[in-house]
């Protein structure tokens, strides 16, 4: 499955988002490019569950980041999945 970023301006030119996990005391969620290598830490889950954001995330990602460089949770749309 890929997480795809729509941009209406460049329909022909839509960028991939490509994440891998990391299980190291919790879940490290962390954004790699077409090969793998490594670009951004995204957020991690600790072992008791809380989420934690990861700051200073690579604007190359083309993510709606706040002040911190974290993401802005305030526009973002959460759905529970069946």
């Amino acid at each position: 499955m890929k997480l795809g970023i729509y941009n209406e301006e460049k329909e022909k030119e839509s960028k991939v988002l490509r994440l891998t996990l990391e299980n190291i005391n919790g879940i490290l969620l962390k954004a790699v490019d077409e090969k793998g290598k490594y670009i951004s830490n995204i957020c991690s889950i600790t072992p008791n569950g809380k989420l934690r954001l990861c700051h200073s995330i690579s604007k190359s990602l083309g993510l709606d980041l706040n002040e911190d460089g974290r993401i802005n949770l305030e526009n973002l749309e959460f759905k529970m999945l069946d």
